[in-house]
Formats: structure tokens, C-alpha cells, sequence
């Protein structure tokens, strides 16, 4: 993480609201091939990413200070 936010230019690009949303729509797609909850997958994996992104923009701050 602190590798990756070192070349991050703002909080957007750490957040990646677009990247997320894309990755999660995959994980439906794969929970939904696997005969999986959608809605469990998702909110397991929104979890697992806000996690390491709360982490990388402590990471950035930082580095930024």
C-alpha cells in the first residue's frame, strides 16, 4: 500500500470510485455464475476494499505531510 500511494496524485485516484465499482460488479457476476449470494459476495468485498483503501490514504496523507 505505501508503494502504491506514492504514485497516487489526489484521493480520488487513491479511492478509484470507478475501478471499484467495476471489480464489484465482476464479483456479482462470479458469485452469480457460483451459485453464490450476489449481495454477500458485494458487501464482502466492499468491506475487504475499504479496509485497504482507509489504509492507502493513510499511506498517502503521509506521504503528502
Amino acid at each position: 500500500m505505501a508503494a502504491a500511494a506514492r504514485f497516487k496524485t489526489d484521493q480520488d485516484s487513491v479511492r478509484a470510485p470507478e475501478r471499484q465499482k467495476a471489480m464489484l460488479a465482476r464479483r456479482r457476476g462470479w458469485a452469480e455464475r457460483e451459485g453464490l449470494d450476489p449481495d454477500f459476495v458485494e458487501d464482502l468485498y466492499r468491506r475487504i476494499v475499504s479496509h485497504f483503501v482507509d489504509r492507502e490514504m493513510d499511506q498517502w496523507r503521509e506521504g503528502r505531510a
